[in-house]
């Protein structure tokens, strides 16, 4: 078992199932394509008060996000995926919605990657592996404030 996967148990059981509706922070889409690593941090998100929409690629983040742009505040992404990398996710949803909230992540320092999406707009990347308490700050900075 993975320390991520652990870590994600630990959050679950851990986690209150309370009225969902009443105690939504706000939606946010999750894309991802490592399994554990979509888990943990769907789980983290979730345990906080945010519903969590998740995609295994850029193809399927840009369908949920058709899907249910009204409704989602806030995208987090990981830069390194197969059919359809973070990049060009993020080109494909700025088409959809200029304003979109964006967080791309990445374990890997890929400097291209990340001047181009700066060059389109983007402004914040967090680095795997990251802290809990870095990507709570992240998330909460980027949705609006009610």
């Amino acid at each position: 078992m993975s320390l991520i996967t652990f870590q994600a148990d630990i959050l679950r059981k851990g986690s209150h199932n309370v009225d969902e509706q009443s105690h939504i922070k706000a939606t946010i889409l999750l894309v991802e394509d490592e399994e554990s690593v979509r888990d943990f941090v769907q789980t983290l998100l979730e345990g906080e008060g945010y519903q969590v929409l998740t995609a295994e690629n850029g193809v399927e983040g840009v369908d949920t996000y058709l899907r249910f742009q009204e409704e989602i505040s806030l995208v987090i992404s990981d830069l390194k995926m197969p059919k359809m990398d973070g990049v060009e996710f993020y080109r494909a949803l700025t088409k959809v919605n200029s304003d979109v909230r964006f967080i791309a992540m990445s374990g890997f320092a890929i400097p291209e990657a990340i001047h181009r999406l700066k060059s389109f707009g983007l402004v914040d990347v967090i680095r795997k592996p990251f802290s809990i308490e870095v990507l709570l700050q992240k998330v909460e900075a980027m949705l609006p404030q009610a």
